[in-house]
């Protein structure tokens, strides 16, 4: 990446992490033209060009992070995104994903996008496998699972405050909508082989930081002794106008007894 202070991706036991990528054709250096839905399209391809750099294809991402310069953006975003990914993939669904609004991104593009994908060479051939999380209702046309597995980790989704049975947001603000969003995290995490003990990591995208309080206090319910680490920081916007939005990573058993708070 001459000019940049990045690399487009680094591997490691066969995971792929690559950089944010937005929708530049890179031959030209130039973003291109059409809006967020032609530089959605344009992001994604030039992150696949990166897995296969890595030996890794779109079938293997387990998770991705969407920035939007505007949340207004987002259901035009949705459609270029759901369109670019194979069907019948191995993962057996989308990857777990989080979309948040930013107040501003580099150069004048509207969308960027990170992804972490599983390598051809991840030890012992594991193939990555989306989540289904029991209970909960098929939702057509939602652009990303609920959970993913792969490597002795399981991947959740950014989840809002929404009862997942009934797939509304609850009421009362962002203390209760922190609280649900747990569960559906619980719900997740069980679901796929372990348990709120095992997350290592947690992103908190709030609102409006002034509910920085109330979050903390419904969060602290769920890990009362050796919380995971941890992110929280204050977004341009949530997708459905929630306060609080929340995504975490878990050990699967296999990995769990490595797991340890360091300080």
């Amino acid at each position: 990446a001459k000019g940049f202070p990045l690399s487009f991706a680094t591997k490691v036991d066969g995971m792929v992490y690559m950089s944010g990528t937005q929708g530049m054709d890179m031959k030209t250096g130039k973003l291109v033209e059409g809006g967020v839905a032609a530089e959605t399209t344009q992001a994604l391809q030039n992150l696949q060009t990166v897995m296969k750099a890595a030996e890794s294809s779109p079938g293997r991402v387990v998770e991705c992070s969407v920035a939007l310069t505007n949340i207004s953006d987002f259901e035009e975003m949705n459609e270029a995104y759901k369109a670019f990914w194979p069907t019948g993939a191995a993962l057996g669904g989308l990857p777990t994903r989080v979309c948040v609004e930013v107040a501003g991104l580099a150069g004048e593009g509207k969308v960027e996008i990170q992804c972490t994908a599983a390598g051809e060479d991840v030890p012992g051939g594991e193939v990555p496998k989306a989540v289904k999380v029991p209970g909960w209702p098929e939702k057509k046309g939602l652009p990303f699972s609920a959970a993913a597995r792969s490597d002795g980790i399981a991947y959740i989704s950014g989840n809002q405050g929404v009862d997942m049975r009934t797939f509304k947001r609850v009421e009362g603000g962002p203390g209760p909508e922190t609280t649900q969003t747990l569960k559906d995290i619980k719900d997740a995490v069980e679901a796929s082989g372990t348990g709120l003990q095992e997350v290592v990591a947690c992103e908190v995208s709030l609102r409006d930081m002034k509910d920085f309080a109330a979050v903390n206090k419904a969060y602290a319910e769920f890990w009362p002794h050796e919380p995971p680490s941890r992110v929280a920081v204050q977004v341009g916007a949530l997708a459905g106008g929630a306060a609080v939005e929340i995504r975490c990573a878990a050990a699967l058993p296999a990995a769990a007894g490595t797991a340890e708070v360091v300080v």
